[in-house]
């Protein structure tokens, strides 16, 4: 994977310093301002953190309706950015003007597999990576190669285990696959689906707005082993907290979760 880049001509010539979530550090935002794009966890989880050093943070989503609003004391929420002058400022699809010190990338990743040569077999088109059954083997090449921690909005370190256990038993002979035109088509059904949901393309690996629990009860049962409810409880109390306010998430759970 490598980092998802918001791509703006007009933010390479920036005279802000452009930082990626997985190299920043809370020291290098003491008195500035700081401009976060993302909408997801490590956006707000950073910008909450920063907020206690910064002089001000300000937080741009594309999600759609966002409106600009104070949150705290020096933190806002923003929508887009639409431009990006050399002197630093930044300009928000919601009319504000921003000159920003910092601006820090939490925008995702995107997959990438360079080293992997399959004569077109496994391509990447909008970050779905296909066709992978059950978003782990590819039919074609299965079941010599397959794919562990593809998906993400789940519960990651629960999820990669039961993968790589499926793997593991598949490799060993003790669990079987389905023939090469079944996992096709159960993929195709995969898609149809998501379109049915209105789910677009590039959140095909995006198992939270899809089948999560279902996903993780069935790689389990491949297994002859049990979800531990708990695991997936804990997961939705998070989204169910992020969803009503993120601000401040996280103590509250870990308040919850000690009594």
């Amino acid at each position: 994977m490598y980092s998802n880049l918001v791509k703006s001509e007009s933010m390479l010539a920036l005279s802000s310093s452009l930082i990626l979530t997985h190299i920043w550090a809370i020291w290098i935002h003491i008195n500035k301002v700081v401009v976060v794009i993302g909408s997801m966890a490590s956006a707000h989880d950073i910008a909450e953190d920063i907020a206690k050093v910064a002089k001000e943070v300000h937080l741009s989503s594309r999600s759609s309706g966002i409106e600009i609003s104070k949150l705290t004391q020096n933190m806002w929420q923003h929508s887009k950015i639409e431009y990006c002058y050399e002197n630093g400022e930044i300009a928000f699809e919601d009319g504000a003007l921003v000159a920003a010190d910092i601006i820090l990338h939490c925008t995702g990743y995107k997959y990438d597999f360079p080293f992997l040569k399959t004569n077109g077999i496994i391509t990447i088109e909008d970050n779905r990576v296909g066709p992978l059954y059950k978003h782990v083997f590819p039919p074609q090449l299965a079941p010599t190669l397959s794919f562990v921690g593809i998906p993400h909005l789940v519960v990651n370190f629960l999820m990669i285990e039961l993968q790589a256990k499926w793997v593991a038993s598949v490799l060993s002979g003790k669990t079987i696959l389905p023939s090469k035109e079944e996992m096709l088509s159960d993929v195709e059904q995969y898609y149809r689906l998501m379109e049915a949901k209105g789910v677009p393309k590039h959140h095909t690996h995006t198992l939270l707005m899809m089948n999560m629990n279902e996903h993780l009860d069935w790689v389990a049962a491949q297994v002859g082993i049990q979800v531990d409810k708990q695991q997936k409880e804990i997961f939705w109390d998070v989204v169910k907290e992020i969803r009503t306010s993120w601000l401040g998430y996280r103590d509250k759970l870990t308040g919850t979760w000690n009594q």
